[in-house]
């Protein structure tokens, strides 16, 4: 299952609008060709469309002239194995990075997901992480729909907090005003559509 990150600025209040052109696009046959999953989330105006697809796909995206709004995954581990990965679901994290510092975070949650078992303890089955324009998408996916209770039971655990400290130099909240935990970067998924064959 390969998996592509659009992003965009949403209005105000039109989640409900968007949620259902894409509901009559995913009721066609034709709008949904080698895609397995669709999901619309939504973070302070920025809209985050992720996709799980076929590897054919993929090139689709980038020929309907969305190539300069796809993020670019610079990060992925998968946990123990799943028998259909497209019915996952998934939790999105929205901070700011440095392009510069890619190839560090990645390191950083290389050593976590592989040195350690906590993402397997807290049921994480997929991490992918995504930049664009000096944004950054953390997705993890799970196997129910409460991932963002998984991750705030893991939080007091000491390799969790370690992993929050390495990140801090690089990572950054996206909005400090309103910040009060890692809750608050979590954006809202508004729409999902997935394959049922």
């Amino acid at each position: 299952m390969h998996s592509s990150v659009i992003v965009g600025r949403i209005e105000p209040g039109s989640t409900e609008e968007v949620a259902g052109v894409f509901a009559g696009l995913d009721g066609e046959p034709s709008g949904t060709r080698n895609l397995l999953r669709r999901q619309l989330f939504e973070y302070k105006g920025i809209y985050i469309h992720l996709q799980d697809h076929t590897q054919e796909s993929l090139t689709e995206v980038v020929e309907h002239g969305a190539d300069d709004q796809l993020a670019t995954r610079f990060y992925e581990w998968h946990g123990h194995p799943v028998t259909e990965e497209h019915r996952m679901y998934s939790t999105v994290i929205v901070a700011r990075l440095d392009p510069a510092d890619i190839d560090t975070v990645a390191k950083l949650f290389g050593d976590f997901d592989n040195g350690t078992e906590l993402p397997h303890t807290m049921g994480t089955r997929r991490r992918q992480l995504f930049a664009c324009n000096g944004l950054y998408f953390h997705i993890q996916d799970f196997e129910s729909d409460n991932g963002g209770e998984l991750i705030e039971r893991a939080k007091s655990d000491p390799r969790f907090v370690q992993i929050q400290q390495d990140l801090l130099p690089y990572i950054s909240v996206f909005d400090p005003q309103t910040w009060r935990s890692p809750a608050d970067a979590m954006a809202s998924r508004f729409y999902t559509w997935q394959v049922t064959a």
